[in-house]
């Protein structure tokens, strides 16, 4: 996705039942610029995202929707633009 010629590209991740219909409010992450994205399941209520960036725009715990979202800047990856 992209917001237009003034916006970069974004990641965006989303959560939704099987057979679900992906919905704005479904929405976990989302963020511009970002590189090696990695999400990873904790447990059934809970994911783990990190990413790399040029500085760590989104770290910490928020819950979304009854679902636990821990973000985790993994530093900067110039190699890839980031």
């Amino acid at each position: 996705m992209s917001g237009g010629a003034t916006v970069g590209p974004s990641e965006e991740i989303y959560v939704v039942a099987k057979g679900g219909s992906l919905r704005f409010e479904n929405r976990v992450f989302s963020q511009e610029r970002v590189c090696n994205l990695r999400v990873h399941w904790v447990n059934n209520q809970a994911i783990e995202i990190g990413y790399s960036a040029r500085s760590a725009k989104l770290e910490g715990a928020a819950n979304v929707g009854g679902l636990g979202v821990q973000t985790k800047w993994l530093g900067r990856d110039i190699a890839s633009g980031c």
